[in-house]
């Protein structure tokens, strides 16, 4: 007879001590799914861009909503495991990172965010197997640190000022609205998402699902 593994419970041991000393020690909220979900990069993939985790979703969403949002979650993974296998692991975040994250969530805030300004942003067009070799050469590190290739591909090159310089960016600024405009405090109706260590992403997304159409038919308030 076969002995069930003594590690078993190990996710679930992890998840409490997390939930008695996470916000304490300052652990940021999904790292309690590291022992269920960090074996793999997909499934660490998950732990970085999820918002809640699994566990958490039934004091957010009704439970029917979120027993089908699993399963499609759990078919959507399976469609791309060909996809992923004999990719190393820089390939199968690449992978996941172009399907998923930028495909559904960059390009599209990018997009309100620039039209918002009156600026318009196209991505560029590049030729699918110039982003297969590439791809295959950023995979093997045959492209150097970063984004240290992109400038050496200029004609002329540029001063060390420019490469060398600190990151820049803009801020949207989502959470003064989420905390001070009135049609976007529908977060505070739940105990969890008022506590003061909780994410603001987590409240954001709740917010979002609460002001769509369909939306409150799905959330717990």
């Amino acid at each position: 007879r076969a002995h069930a593994s003594p590690w078993r419970h190990a996710p679930r041991l992890y998840r409490g001590a997390h939930r008695l000393l996470g916000a304490r020690l300052g652990w940021p909220p999904n790292a309690a799914g590291i022992p269920a979900c960090g074996a793999d990069p997909e499934g660490a993939y998950h732990l970085l861009k999820g918002v809640f985790m699994p566990w958490e979703l039934d004091g957010v969403v009704d439970a029917d909503v979120l027993c089908e949002g699993l399963q499609a979650l759990a078919e959507h993974d399976a469609a791309h495991t060909e996809a992923l296998a004999g990719l190393n692991d820089f390939g199968q975040v690449a992978c996941l990172e172009s399907v998923r994250y930028m495909r559904n969530q960059l390009l599209r805030d990018t997009d309100w965010v620039s039209m918002s300004h009156s600026l318009e942003i196209r991505v560029p067009l590049v030729d699918h197997l110039l982003s297969e070799a590439l791809l295959g050469l950023a995979a093997s590190g045959r492209l150097g640190p970063g984004k240290s290739m992109l400038p050496r591909t200029l004609a002329r090159g540029l001063p060390d000022e420019i490469l060398n310089r600190p990151k820049s960016g803009f801020v949207v600024p989502t959470w003064r609205w989420l905390r001070h405009h009135p049609g976007l405090d529908a977060w505070k109706s739940l105990p969890a998402l008022r506590h003061p260590r909780m994410s603001d992403g987590r409240r954001w997304a709740y917010t979002l699902l609460s002001r769509h159409p369909a939306g409150k038919a799905l959330i717990r308030n």
